[in-house]
C-alpha cells in the first residue's frame, strides 16, 4: 500500500526560471553528506504513462523537528517541492509541485517514504531539483536528479522493488536478492535478461593514459524473467521489453554487505591506491590476510594504535561513501571519482553539467588549485559511469597525496 502524502499540490507554469546558473553553483556539499540539515534522502522516478512520473522519496526522520499538537500529539512535517528543467544549462521550469507529509512520533528515527504522482508537460531526458523542507524546523536541503520522460524501454520505464514491495532506491544488489520488476505498462511482466560477468581493472593514476577499452556487449547468458528475478551471482543484469535497442534497467550485482566494507579482501583491495607492487604482493599472499592488513596500517602510524584506528576508518569510510555515490557498471571505489574521492578527500568545489563534473581542491582560481574534469559516459547500463580526463600535471599532487597516506596522515583529514 501506497503511503498518504500529497496534501496539496501546486501545478507550474512555463516561463519560471531558477535563479543563478546552475553549472555555476558549488555542488560539493553532495558528496559530503554529514554537511547537509537533512539527512540524506534516496530518490525513485517510475514513468507510469508518457506524462506521468510516480516519485518516491526515503529520508531518515531521525533529525526531524516534532511538534506537540493541539491534540497534545507530536507531529513532524516534511515539505517537498520539486521543480523539473531541461538540464544543469537550461534552468526554466518546466513544471513544479509541492507536496507536504505529517510524521508521527512513533515513526521517529525510522526510514519514511513518501510516494505521488507529478503531471509532466513535455518528455524528454531531465533534472528534477527536489527541496526538501523541515516545515516546523524552517531547514531546507536541494537534492539534484536526472531521470528519462522518454523512451518506452528507458530505465526508468521501470520499477524495482523487494517481495514487500518496497521500491529499491539504487541500482546496485547483492546475490541473496529477490526482487520484483514493474513495467509502466502492466500488460507487460516478461522481459529479457542479459547477464554479464565482468572482472573490471582498477583505474590508472590520474597522471597516466585512460587505459579504458570497448565494452564487449556479447551476454554471457540471455534468460527470461517474468516479473520475480532472483540474482545468485555477481555481476550485471540488463533487463529490456525490446531487444533491438541497448535500453533498459540494469541491476549491478556486488558481493554480499556492498556499498559497506565487510571482509578482509574488501578492506586489501582499495590498499592498491597506495601501496607500491610488491607491498600489494605481499599482502595479498600473507598468510593471514587481517594480520597483514593490520601491520601495513599500524606501520603507516608508527606503531600507534589509536592514530592506525583513525587512518582505517577515514580511508575505509571514503570507500564506502564512493560505493554509494559512484556506484555504476563497477563498484563505487573502482571508478575514477572513487580513486579521486578516496585519495584526495571530497573536493572543495564541484560544478556539475549534463555530460561532466569539475572538481575543485584548494582556492578556485589560485595557482595552486588542483582541478579535475570528469565527463560522463555514454554507457546503455548507467548514467553514473564518468571518466576523468588525464593529465602529466597531476603527477605531483597524487604523489603528494599518496605520501601523506604512507607517513600516517590521511589527506584532507578534515572531511
Amino acid at each position: 500500500m501506497r503511503p498518504i502524502v500529497a496534501l496539496f499540490f501546486i501545478a507550474a507554469s512555463f516561463s519560471c526560471v531558477i535563479p543563478h546558473d546552475l553549472n555555476t553553483r558549488n555542488m560539493a556539499a553532495f558528496y559530503r553528506p554529514d554537511e547537509k540539515a537533512v539527512s540524506p534522502p534516496d530518490f525513485s522516478f517510475w514513468m507510469i504513462a508518457d506524462s506521468i512520473v510516480r516519485i518516491s522519496v526515503r529520508v531518515n526522520t531521525e533529525h526531524l523537528l516534532f511538534t506537540r499538537q493541539v491534540d497534545n500529539s507530536f507531529l513532524a512535517e516534511l515539505g517537498v517541492h520539486i521543480d523539473i528543467m531541461a538540464s544543469y544549462e537550461e534552468t526554466a521550469i518546466i513544471d513544479s509541485a509541492t507536496y507536504r507529509t505529517p510524521i508521527r512520533m512513533e515513526e521517529r528515527g525510522s526510514y519514511k517514504t513518501t510516494t505521488f504522482d507529478m503531471p509532466l508537460r513535455m518528455p524528454g531526458d531531465l533534472l528534477a531539483r527536489i527541496t526538501l523542507t523541515d516545515n516546523f524546523k524552517g531547514s531546507s536541503e536541494d537534492y539534484y536528479q536526472r531521470f528519462q520522460a522518454i523512451g518506452k524501454d528507458s530505465r526508468n520505464a521501470f520499477r524495482v522493488a523487494d517481495l514487500l514491495d518496497e521500491v529499491l532506491f539504487h541500482d546496485y544488489v547483492t546475490p541473496s536478492d529477490t526482487l520484483r520488476i514493474s513495467y509502466r505498462d502492466k500488460t507487460v511482466d516478461d522481459f529479457s535478461c542479459y547477464y554479464f560477468l565482468r572482472n573490471f581493472p582498477l583505474p590508472p593514476p590520474p597522471f597516466s593514459y585512460d587505459t579504458r577499452t570497448s565494452f564487449d556487449y556479447r551476454a554471457d547468458s540471455v534468460f527470461s524473467v517474468s516479473g520475480i528475478i532472483s540474482l545468485k551471482k555477481v555481476g550485471f543484469y540488463h533487463l529490456q521489453t525490446d531487444s533491438s535497442g541497448r535500453d533498459g534497467c540494469t541491476l549491478f550485482c556486488f558481493p554480499d554487505g556492498y556499498p559497506q566494507v565487510k571482509t578482509t579482501q574488501q578492506m586489501l583491495e582499495p590498499l592498491r591506491y597506495l601501496t607500491t607492487r610488491s607491498e600489494y604482493a605481499a599482502l595479498d599472499t600473507a598468510l593471514s590476510l587481517r594480520r597483514a592488513i593490520d601491520s601495513y596500517w599500524l606501520e603507516r602510524a608508527n606503531g600507534n594504535e589509536e592514530r592506525a584506528r583513525l587512518l582505517i576508518r577515514k580511508y575505509y569510510g571514503r570507500v564506502q561513501l564512493a560505493n554509494r555515490l559512484f556506484s555504476s557498471y563497477t563498484e563505487g571505489w573502482k571508478t575514477d571519482r572513487g580513486m579521486i574521492y578516496i585519495v584526495f578527500g571530497p573536493p572543495n568545489v564541484i560544478y556539475r553539467y549534463s555530460n561532466s563534473e569539475t572538481w575543485i581542491y584548494g582556492t578556485e582560481n589560485s595557482p595552486t588549485a588542483l582541478n579535475l574534469l570528469f565527463v560522463r559516459v555514454d554507457n546503455p547500463f548507467t548514467p553514473n559511469d564518468y571518466s576523468l580526463t588525464r593529465s602529466p600535471v597531476y603527477e605531483p599532487h597524487w604523489y603528494r597525496a599518496v605520501d601523506f597516506w604512507r607517513q600516517g596522515r590521511a589527506y584532507n583529514s578534515m572531511y
